[in-house]
């Protein structure tokens, strides 16, 4: 809740929709709605009130200098649904600390010093609905802590020093639709964690330091429709790791380990909008690795060891609009790498090795409009290689070694011609010849652009007579050449 820009004004209640600044020393009331009120206290606060008017239905503690919750904290006041630990330096929380809170729906407690929470300390909340731990230095989560949840929805726990979690800790959660454990010390998880978890439709697990996922963890998963496994150490996947496959819509893997992928792994995702497979150290791609993905527009491999693609592996991906290759190894592109991809709209190529690019490499992905070929070793290009490129707004040319000589004519009056697409920041300039080096390439006139010329050198000529019996000197004739005379006798070498 960003309170920052309210004026002050204690001790009153104000209209829906009015806002007013939080000053730190003062005790702030604003109306929530018709039916009840928030209440806001700042950092000069040092313990829980007792009593909180009847009215008050969301209160909140900003940077208030509360150590402890103590037990009873908020039994006169159960008409609360919302309550609020916004950076406080808390240490401890009591057991009994919310009982009487038979309304609460919201309890947040972010970014204080609490290492534990006493397991039975939510048994008085049985109607909450969203509970957020985030930002704290929770340890480890014990079996029991969330017991009697049974109406929570949302639980996040990210942002936390968590190492181990107990099995069975989420079993009574029922209801849950979103666990974000994602920012934690996780090195492994139990493959029956999330087993009672039926209704679970977002899991975040990411930058933890997993370095397997154990196969069947998903299975008793069946409506998931966001999985979350980046910025960890996995180093492979499990062949049936997704089960429920049809239900996904976005599957995160980046930032991993993953040198290689089975074949066929991405077939049967009919709602996969989403793949991230970007920051690993993948060398290569099966050939058949996509099918049966019709919605998935997005696929990331920027950022891994991939010098070649077999020819195709993207064809079963027909409403693909964006295409990241960038900050590979490929020297050269094979137009067969782009099969199938008709509607391509975006493609990100910089920060390769290019070398050298045929003509016809564009001509199967005439609806791209966005195009990145920056950081390579280009020198030159063919021409008409932009030519399919009809729909192109954006093109980006520059930190390659332009060789701006009478060869490059072609690829300067482009550059000149579709100055409006060509990104000017930094620009596009010449690497050689030595006397246009850090030249602008648009900024040049064509009879710049020359070739080294040769001064013509001439060789005498030079006809021998081959003696037949002992060497001879060369004799040259006086009036018209002669050809050479060979010996009258052969050796034969055996």
């Amino acid at each position: 809740m960003n309170m920052s820009k309210r004026t002050p004004f204690p001790g009153a209640f104000f209209p829906k929709g009015l806002f007013f600044l939080l000053s730190l020393s003062l005790l702030i009331l604003y109306s929530s709605d018709a039916d009840g009120y928030q209440m806001a206290f700042p950092s000069s606060t040092t313990e829980i009130p007792h009593t909180l008017m009847p009215r008050v239905t969301e209160v909140f503690f900003v940077e208030s200098k509360i150590p402890t919750i103590p037990k009873g904290a908020f039994v006169a006041n159960p008409q609360l649904e919302k309550v609020e630990f916004l950076s406080t330096p808390t240490v401890s929380v009591e057991a009994g600390a919310f009982e009487g809170l038979d309304s609460l729906k919201d309890l947040e407690i972010v970014g204080t010093l609490l290492t534990s929470i006493p397991v039975g300390v939510f048994a008085e909340v049985p109607h909450l609905e969203s509970l957020v731990l985030k930002s704290n230095q929770l340890g480890g989560l014990q079996r029991g802590l969330f017991d009697g949840l049974i109406k929570l929805t949302q639980l996040q726990l990210h942002m936390n020093s968590i190492q181990s979690i107990e099995d069975g800790t989420f079993d009574e959660l029922k209801s849950l639709e979103s666990l974000h454990l994602a920012k934690n010390n996780l090195t492994s998880i139990s493959p029956s964690l999330f087993s009672q978890l039926n209704a679970l439709q977002t899991l975040r697990l990411y930058e933890n330091q997993l370095t397997s996922v154990p196969e069947e963890v998903f299975l008793p998963l069946p409506n998931l429709v966001e999985i979350a496994l980046q910025g960890n150490q996995i180093t492979q996947l499990a062949p049936r790791l997704f089960p429920h496959k049809d239900k996904l819509r976005k599957l995160s893997l980046d930032n991993n380990l993953l040198t290689a992928l089975p074949p066929e792994y991405f077939t049967g995702f009919s709602l996969l909008k989403t793949l991230t497979l970007h920051a690993n150290q993948l060398t290569g791609l099966p050939a058949l690795l996509f099918g049966g993905t019709p919605k998935l527009t997005e696929v990331r491999l920027h950022q891994n060891n991939l010098s070649s693609l077999p020819s195709g592996v993207f064809s079963p991906l027909t409403n693909l609009k964006e295409l990241d290759l960038s900050k590979n190894h490929f020297e050269t592109l094979s137009s067969e790498y782009f099969d199938g991809i008709a509607k391509l709209k975006k493609l990100y190529l910089s920060n390769n090795k290019l070398r050298t690019l045929n003509a016809n490499v564009f001509e199967k992905v005439t609806s791209v409009t966005i195009l990145k070929l920056s950081g390579n070793m280009l020198e030159n290009l063919p021409e008409d290689i932009f030519e399919p490129l009809k729909a192109l707004i954006r093109v980006d040319l520059n930190d390659n070694p332009w060789r701006c000589d009478c060869n490059f004519i072609y690829l300067y009056q482009w550059m000149k011609d579709n100055s409006k697409v060509l990104t000017h920041t930094p620009p596009v300039v010449c690497t050689f010849p030595n006397d246009l080096s850090g030249r602008e390439v648009i900024s040049l006139t064509e009879d710049q652009l020359v070739c080294p010329t040769l001064a013509p050198t001439t060789t005498p000529l030079h006809t021998t007579t081959m003696p037949t019996t002992a060497p001879s000197t060369t004799t040259m004739p006086t009036t018209a050449p002669s050809t050479t005379t060979m010996p009258t006798t052969t050796t034969k070498i055996l």
